[in-house]
């Protein structure tokens, strides 16, 4: 093996080992954001589930007559409480549900 051959195994050895300890490196980089995003996420989880259920407690509690509506980013939830009947829409980009049950 030529003295040439032998410094570009060198180099390619050295170019190697540099890679691996970079993915090393990225791996506790994605693992440490993926930890972070972990908790953001559930935190978020946790506030927009106090939303829907504050949004919910107004609806139930809605007396005859009593229609309001409420936006959340692109979401639009709308109820009307009619002759013991609360009819409740929730507009969304992927479609429109609508609810109707007896009223509390």
């Amino acid at each position: 093996m030529s003295m040439a051959q032998q410094e570009r195994g060198l180099k390619a050895a050295i170019i190697a080992n540099e890679a691996t300890k970079l993915a090393a490196i990225q791996a506790e980089l994605d693992a440490a954001d993926a930890k972070e995003n972990a908790l953001v996420n559930s935190i978020l989880s946790q506030l927009n589930g106090l939303v829907a259920y504050k949004i919910a407690n107004e609806i139930v509690s809605s007396k005859n007559g009593q229609a309001d509506s409420f936006q959340q980013g692109n979401n639009t939830i709308s109820f009307i409480n009619s002759s013991g009947v609360l009819s409740i829409t929730i507009n969304s980009p992927s479609g429109t549900t609508s609810i109707t049950v007896p009223s509390l």
